[in-house]
């Protein structure tokens, strides 16, 4: 999909992947932009409507949509980019954290992908999803866990008829952002091996939207490495598609 003349809406967009991608899709022909967040924008433009909202609760994503579809009646590209880890060993019970995390990381975007369906026009949903979606790592179970269930969700929605309103999944490696240095306490490594700027994952995104990819891995080392692992899933996708011919 070509981003010209396009209406587009980014969460997360005040920091790290989705502040780089909003300034990189500035300034292209006819875009229109409109970039939410619960923190203001680091930086105002004229070009850019910004919503403050909290995507972990519904009424935060109603009102994201209801405003951009008051200003653009569809949207052709949502980017549900907003998401955030915790690094610790798994202790004491505690639901309220469990569920923050799962809400924001996992239901708000699948609700966004939903919510996408329900337009007239064609469009797509990219989900910023994690190279943890597909490798755990430990320390970030919990986080790793919210991701892995969007990966799962996707390999089966992939399978539906869905004519109008596509899916596509980014899978980044670590990004040298704040993002990371929230996530950690001061005596952890920052930052896992390997990582990416947000830059580079931002500009890997605009192509694989442009490519048209379901899938998009930033890191081509993480790409090259998880070949067994992609072999599997080609193995299975014959018996993915028996399961998909019944699907009403």
């Amino acid at each position: 999909m070509q981003f010209k003349n396009k209406r587009v809406v980014i969460t997360g967009a005040s920091s790290g992947i989705g502040w780089s991608l909003l300034n990189k899709l500035r300034g292209i022909e006819g875009i229109q932009l409109v970039a939410t967040d619960v923190q203001l924008l680091p930086e105002t433009y004229e070009d850019v409507t910004f919503i403050r909202a909290d995507i972990s609760d519904l009424d935060g994503i109603e009102n994201v949509f209801a405003q951009a579809c008051f200003k653009f009646k569809e949207i052709d590209i949502f980017f549900a980019n907003a998401g955030f880890a915790y690094y610790e060993s798994i202790g004491l019970p505690d639901y309220k954290r469990l569920d923050k995390i799962f809400k924001v990381n996992t239901i708000a975007p699948l609700y966004i992908l939903q919510k996408m369906m329900e337009m007239k026009n064609d469009n797509l949903t990219v989900i910023t999803a994690s190279a943890m979606a597909k490798l755990g790592i430990p320390g970030y179970a919990f986080y790793g866990a919210t991701k892995a269930a969007l990966d799962r969700f996707a390999d089966a929605f992939w399978f539906e008829n869905n004519p109008k309103s596509k899916l596509s999944l980014v899978y980044p490696v670590a990004t040298r952002t704040n993002f990371f240095k929230q996530a950690n306490k001061e005596d952890t490594p920052v930052t896992p091996w390997p990582s990416q700027t947000s830059e580079e994952v931002a500009d890997a995104i605009i192509a694989g939207v442009m490519s048209d990819k379901r899938q998009i891995f930033p890191s081509m080392l993480f790409r090259v490495g998880r070949f067994p692992q992609w072999l599997f899933e080609a193995i299975c996708k014959p018996y993915q598609r028996y399961y998909a011919k019944y699907l009403k």
